[in-house]
């Protein structure tokens, strides 16, 4: 699995325990409780159903992008974000960065901590690494936003889907997938716009 950086450090997925040159998480106390924690208990108290469909989306190439929504939204408000795509903020130059909105990694117990220290929906996003500027290739980089007037919206096709952390224990049933998420991404279209992170033309 890629590495990405976290407090200034590379560090990468080694089985389920993360490391980095140094040693086990040696960088950081907080990260190697959460790491033994996963490696007693896998999902923790999320159900093996869900865990094993959420741990589908660690794959080669990708980061996983974590969102606690402040409000709880409902399902006809979750339809229209998987429709229309997600609202994004915009940085100092007024340009849409993912990283003003989502926590983003590639290590899974990262991602599960982030759900179990939520009390709120929180909705996930997968997306391409070199389309948010990590580990650029000779691979095309896309567009990922929609711009409408002055905002700027995440495709719906990198949204995976919303999970409600509310409940103590969480199960399928907490749930909602996005049916028009997609594993491959590849088309262009008007007014489309790239990430703040990526140096390429801002609209294609």
């Amino acid at each position: 699995m890629s590495s990405l950086k976290f407090f200034g450090l590379p560090i990468k997925e080694k089985g389920y325990k993360m490391v980095n040159s140094r040693g086990y998480l040696t960088y950081s106390r907080c990260m190697q409780e959460w790491a033994k924690e996963y490696d007693k208990s896998k999902y923790k108290n999320i159900s093996e159903e869900l865990g094993q469909e959420l741990e589908t989306l660690f794959e080669e190439g990708y980061i996983i992008g974590v969102h606690k929504l402040v409000n709880r939204v409902n399902n006809n408000a979750i339809a229209d974000c998987f429709k229309k795509g997600f609202l994004i903020l915009k940085n100092s130059s007024d340009l849409p960065d993912i990283n003003l909105d989502f926590e983003l990694t590639n290590l899974l117990p990262m991602f599960i901590s982030c759900l179990k220290t939520s009390s709120n929906q929180v909705l996930l996003i997968k997306i391409p690494e070199e389309y948010i500027g990590y580990a650029l290739t000779g691979d095309p980089v896309l567009p990922i936003y929609r711009k409408e007037n002055n905002d700027y919206y995440l495709l719906p096709e990198y949204i995976y889907g919303i999970v409600d952390c509310q409940k103590d224990f969480i199960n399928m049933d907490d749930f909602s997938k996005n049916n028009t998420y997609k594993n491959h991404h590849g088309y262009f279209a008007n007014n489309l716009v790239y990430d703040a992170s990526v140096e390429v033309p801002i609209v294609k």
